[in-house]
Parts: structure tokens; sequence; C-alpha cells
């Protein structure tokens, strides 16, 4: 039964509904965490609606930075992407001879060249192309400690 009361009718807490948090906390933790010491809590996780909600709100707490993403990718990065004047947003493009690849030494060129964002659709989008282990744990070790990884998992 839906609460359709006065009560049932305000708005939820702007990060997501604790048991919601503590959910999604448990279920990373049990597919992504076991036997690692450190795990998730409901405080890690927040609730939004949609994609361009939640990377919008990354992109509010970045600092000044260098922040790159790859060509051809969700159209609406470069325009969210415009509306924060604390980093630069750097397009690669990559090569459609190889399917629109990201190359995880691709990645650790960016970061070289001082980008400390790097921002990327998984599957990626036009393209569908999946970035997955051990490709995506190699990527995951290079940006470890040198740049933000940002995967916009939308499926």
């Amino acid at each position: 039964m839906i609460d359709i009361s006065v009560a049932g009718r305000e708005y939820g807490p702007t990060a997501g509904i604790r048991p919601l948090r503590e959910a999604v906390a448990n279920l990373y933790n049990d597919m992504h965490r076991k036997g690692k010491e450190s795990q998730y809590t409901w405080e890690n996780v927040a609730i939004v609606p949609g994609g361009r909600a939640g990377l919008i709100r990354i992109a509010a707490v970045l600092g000044s930075s260098y922040l790159s993403f790859f060509l051809p990718d969700y159209t609406a990065y470069n325009e969210m992407l415009s509306l924060f004047k604390n980093f630069a947003a750097i397009p690669v493009p990559l090569s459609e001879e190889d399917g629109y690849h990201i190359h995880p030494n691709k990645i650790a060129e960016e970061i070289a060249r001082g980008s400390s964002v790097i921002l990327t659709s998984n599957p990626r989008n036009p393209t569908g192309r999946v970035v997955c282990n051990p490709e995506l744990a190699e990527i995951q070790d290079i940006c470890r400690g040198r740049a933000t990884f940002i995967s916009d998992e939308f499926y």
C-alpha cells in the first residue's frame, strides 16, 4: 500500500532515504568488497534522480582541475561540464579504427598531461562498448592516487 496521506507527500532527503542508502552500500559490499577491510556505509551513498543530477553533484564538489572525457560519448557531458568554472574540460577524441576503445595507456597519457579527473560512460554512449575487467581494474590502478576516475554506469 502506498502512503498518500499528507505526511507521505513530503520531499525526501536530498541524498535519499537512509534504508535505501544502506541497502545500496550492503549490495556493493557484498558484490565488490568481500574480504576487504574497508566497507561502504550509508554515508558513502547518495541516491540521485538520474545520471545528469549525479554528475552535476560530483562536478560541484571537484576542486580546480583538468577533466578529460573521451569522444564520442554522452553528448550532455560537454554542456554539464560547461556549467562549472572550477575546472577545464578536455575532450579527447578516440579512434574509429579500433572501435573507439579507451586504452588504459591513453588514460595514463591524459594524467601525465595534467588531468586530475577522468570521466567516461560505461557502457560507452553512443557506441555501446563496455569497459570491463581486467581492463577496468587496470584503469582503476592507473588512476588510484593520481586522478579521480568517474565511471557513469547508467545501466
